[in-house]
């Protein structure tokens, strides 16, 4: 029997369907390197079943066998790049987050009930991200990927405004308007300010009033796209109004006292007019008609603190501030 002949092996080395230079290709601790058009070749190998390797940093090694019996061979070697994952758990005050959008160079993520939003087949490198989710802060973010999956804990927290009517009438400011605002009433102080805290974004529609009458209404929009980097939540309302009586002879001589007062609040020169006793969050404690010269209204079952008295002749208006102590 004739001694069996020696054949070349060759191995084509691939990735996505191009040639791959640079894989180590090993056979019997014999290593052939590729060359530019993906080739590496062992020559003269008996026949025989020999088992490979080809590896290359950044790519998945590639085990495998290869027969030789009466010919020559070629191995078709796909090789395939190592990938990570980059996890973002989203979380608010270390509760889940859902909906929230990540954005990196080559995609989009969406947060889940679990507060993950996830990105695969991600190669080494570094990376941008951005996330949002309306009504929160945006961030903006670096991610290096080297050599392992990669989790990011992003702690989103919400905007939140706070909104300074200053309340005026041109010239001088308004005491005691009421000022409704994000759900909420309020009633300016003699600076004629009133403040709102905790203002989520959106578009807010505000009315001022006196004794209750609108006399004024606007919106106002608190912005939902913003970073934390400059962020300034204080916004400043002016609001000029325009009231028949603000700053007339009306209510000139009308004297109310005493100041502060325990039981009873007197109300001189102020007949035929109709009184409106008003707290400090809007909601209107008395209405009376006052017909004589002297009135007088019984204050002993409300609480402690500052009221407004609103006093209407059906065409001016004027506003007093009493306190009630006990």
């Amino acid at each position: 029997e004739l001694p069996s002949e020696p054949h070349n092996v060759t191995f084509v080395c691939s990735v996505d369907g191009s040639p791959l230079q640079g894989v180590d290709v090993t056979i019997d601790d014999v290593t052939v390197t590729t060359d530019e058009n993906g080739n590496a070749v062992f020559e003269s190998l008996f026949p025989g079943v020999y088992s490979y390797t080809a590896t290359k940093d950044g790519y998945y090694p590639v085990y495998g066998t290869v027969e030789v019996t009466d010919s020559d061979v070629t191995v078709n070697v796909e090789m395939e790049l190592v990938t990570y994952a980059v996890s973002f758990y989203c979380v608010e005050d270390g509760n889940p987050l859902e909906g929230v959008v990540v954005t990196m160079d080559f995609g989009i993520s969406i947060s889940d009930t679990t507060g993950l939003a996830l990105f695969t087949g991600m190669l080494p490198g570094t990376y941008v991200y951005t996330v949002y989710k309306e009504g929160y802060f945006a961030s903006i973010g670096q991610v290096t990927i080297s050599d392992s999956d990669v989790d990011i804990t992003v702690n989103m927290r919400q905007i939140n405004y706070t909104y300074t009517f200053n309340v005026n009438d041109g010239v001088n400011p308004v005491e005691g308007a009421v000022v409704e605002f994000n759900g909420e009433s309020r009633i300016s102080d003699a600076s004629g300010n009133t403040v709102f805290n905790s203002v989520v974004p959106g578009n807010h529609v505000y009315t001022v009033s006196v004794d209750g009458n609108v006399v004024y209404e606007n919106s106002v929009v608190a912005p939902d796209k913003v970073s934390e980097l400059g962020f300034e939540g204080n916004v400043n309302v002016n609001v000029t109004m325009s009231v028949t009586g603000i700053g007339s002879a009306f209510g000139e001589n009308v004297e109310i006292y005493p100041v502060p007062a325990k039981d009873v609040v007197n109300i001189d020169n102020a007949q035929n007019t109709n009184m409106k006793l008003v707290d400090l969050s809007g909601r209107t404690v008395l209405n009376k008609e006052i017909k004589t010269n002297h009135s007088k209204i019984n204050v002993s079952s409300l609480h402690e603190g500052v009221y407004f008295i609103y006093l209407n002749d059906s065409e001016n208006i004027k506003t007093f501030k009493i306190v009630v102590t006990k």
